[in-house]
Protein backbone atom coordinates (compact mmCIF):
# COMPACT_ATOMS: atom_id res chain seq x y z
CA UNK A 1 0.00 0.00 0.00
CA UNK A 2 2.83 2.42 0.84
CA UNK A 3 4.47 1.81 -2.55
CA UNK A 4 1.28 2.90 -4.31
CA UNK A 5 1.25 6.14 -2.31
CA UNK A 6 4.95 6.66 -3.00
CA UNK A 7 4.35 6.12 -6.71
CA UNK A 8 1.59 8.72 -6.72
CA UNK A 9 3.87 11.18 -4.96
CA UNK A 10 6.72 10.44 -7.34
CA UNK A 11 4.38 10.96 -10.28
CA UNK A 12 3.45 14.42 -8.96
CA UNK A 13 7.11 15.31 -8.44
CA UNK A 14 8.06 14.24 -11.97
CA UNK A 15 5.04 15.76 -13.75
CA UNK A 16 6.80 19.09 -14.48
CA UNK A 17 9.39 17.11 -16.43
CA UNK A 18 6.83 16.83 -19.24
CA UNK A 19 7.51 20.44 -20.15
CA UNK A 20 11.27 20.09 -20.50
CA UNK A 21 12.19 16.50 -21.44
CA UNK A 22 13.70 16.18 -24.90
CA UNK A 23 12.49 13.57 -27.36
CA UNK A 24 15.93 11.97 -27.29
CA UNK A 25 15.80 11.56 -23.51
CA UNK A 26 12.23 10.24 -23.70
CA UNK A 27 13.27 7.60 -26.25
CA UNK A 28 16.22 6.64 -24.06
CA UNK A 29 13.98 6.22 -21.02
CA UNK A 30 11.74 3.85 -22.99
CA UNK A 31 14.77 1.59 -23.50
CA UNK A 32 15.42 1.19 -19.77
CA UNK A 33 14.69 -2.27 -18.41
CA UNK A 34 15.91 -4.87 -15.96
CA UNK A 35 18.50 -7.35 -17.17
CA UNK A 36 17.42 -10.90 -18.04
CA UNK A 37 19.06 -12.05 -14.81
CA UNK A 38 17.02 -9.53 -12.82
CA UNK A 39 13.80 -10.61 -14.56
CA UNK A 40 14.58 -14.22 -13.64
CA UNK A 41 15.31 -13.27 -10.02
CA UNK A 42 12.11 -11.23 -9.77
CA UNK A 43 10.10 -14.14 -11.14
CA UNK A 44 11.69 -16.54 -8.63
CA UNK A 45 10.90 -14.15 -5.78
CA UNK A 46 7.34 -13.66 -7.00
CA UNK A 47 6.78 -17.43 -7.08
CA UNK A 48 8.09 -17.74 -3.53
CA UNK A 49 5.90 -14.82 -2.44
CA UNK A 50 2.82 -16.51 -3.91
CA UNK A 51 3.72 -19.67 -2.01
CA UNK A 52 4.33 -17.72 1.19
CA UNK A 53 7.90 -18.97 1.49
CA UNK A 54 9.91 -15.73 1.21
CA UNK A 55 12.53 -15.05 3.84
CA UNK A 56 12.59 -11.52 5.29
CA UNK A 57 15.71 -10.81 3.23
CA UNK A 58 13.96 -12.00 0.05
CA UNK A 59 10.90 -9.93 0.91
CA UNK A 60 13.12 -6.84 1.17
CA UNK A 61 14.73 -7.72 -2.16
CA UNK A 62 11.31 -8.12 -3.79
CA UNK A 63 10.20 -4.77 -2.33
CA UNK A 64 13.26 -3.14 -3.91
CA UNK A 65 12.44 -4.68 -7.29
CA UNK A 66 8.88 -3.40 -7.01
CA UNK A 67 10.00 0.11 -6.03
CA UNK A 68 12.40 0.34 -8.98
CA UNK A 69 9.72 -1.06 -11.29
CA UNK A 70 7.27 1.59 -10.06
CA UNK A 71 9.86 4.27 -10.81
CA UNK A 72 10.54 2.87 -14.29
CA UNK A 73 6.82 2.62 -15.02
CA UNK A 74 6.26 6.26 -14.10
CA UNK A 75 9.31 7.44 -16.06
CA UNK A 76 8.22 5.48 -19.14
CA UNK A 77 4.68 6.84 -18.88
CA UNK A 78 6.07 10.38 -18.75
CA UNK A 79 8.30 9.65 -21.76
CA UNK A 80 5.36 8.25 -23.73
CA UNK A 81 3.28 11.34 -22.98
CA UNK A 82 6.08 13.60 -24.17
CA UNK A 83 6.58 11.64 -27.38
CA UNK A 84 2.85 11.49 -28.11
CA UNK A 85 2.55 15.26 -27.70
CA UNK A 86 5.53 15.95 -29.95
CA UNK A 87 4.49 13.32 -32.53
CA UNK A 88 0.68 13.13 -32.36
CA UNK A 89 0.45 10.82 -35.39
CA UNK A 90 2.85 8.27 -33.86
Amino acid sequence: MAMIKDSELLNRVLAPMQRSMSEELARGILLLDFTARDHDRYQALAIKANRGTLTSEEENELDRFLAVNDFLTIMKAEAEIILSRKNPAA
